[in-house]
């Protein structure tokens, strides 16, 4: 199901590499490593922000097989709502990794270790909601035109945790689907009532 997901990540993961290569350019200063470092964020949020969209309006019309678009509003209310999965929101977390990031590099004088950190947190925070960003389009597309029941599908690999794989095959109805139960989780439901090709 998240092939698409996957295309879109790789698209990003340069994007992110590249904004923390020009931000590890940077002359550590102490009297411009905080616009700096909002600047760095700043734009990372732009470059995921614009990801998160193609990847809703991809999932969401795939499901709901329509030409009709998620807004920029419906995109924003996902990000401010804390995850079932992660127990946080991807807007809390974004400020939080750039606090952190700015501190640690006060602390140790801009270290290049600690922008490498920071971008390999961010870069799997950004798997991560990408996926809860396509999860959300779907359940909204699936609400939008009334689906009833869904049956959750687990890869079929070594990788698939306990919980999930006692899920396969299962059927709930559209409003009770449990959440994942971890991060990177690559379950996906699918409409009892038709067949999707993803």
């Amino acid at each position: 199901m998240y092939d698409y997901l996957d295309e879109v990540l790789k698209k990003l993961v340069v994007q992110i590499y590249n904004a923390f290569s020009r931000f590890r350019s940077l002359r550590f200063d102490e009297l411009h490593i905080l616009s700096e470092t909002q600047d760095l964020y700043a734009e990372l949020e732009r470059i995921n922000t614009d990801a998160f969209f193609l990847i809703a309006n991809y999932y969401y019309r795939a499901e709901s097989q329509t030409v009709r678009t998620l807004d920029q509003a419906w995109l924003d209310r996902v990000l401010v709502t804390p995850s079932e999965v992660m127990k946080y929101s991807y807007a809390s977390e974004t400020t939080r990794k750039r606090d952190r990031l700015l501190e640690a590099l006060i602390a140790t004088k801009g270290s290049v270790a600690e922008i490498d950190k920071a971008m390999r947190y961010w870069t799997q925070m950004t798997g991560w909601f990408s996926v809860e960003v396509a999860d959300q389009a779907v359940a909204q597309a699936r609400e939008d035109i009334g689906v009833a029941e869904v049956m959750w599908c687990s890869e079929h690999d070594a990788k698939v945790c306990d919980y999930c794989w006692k899920l396969n095959k299962q059927v709930f109805r559209a409003d009770t689907v449990p959440p994942k139960p971890h991060p990177n989780c690559r379950c996906w439901t699918v409409d009892v009532g038709r067949v999707v090709s993803w």
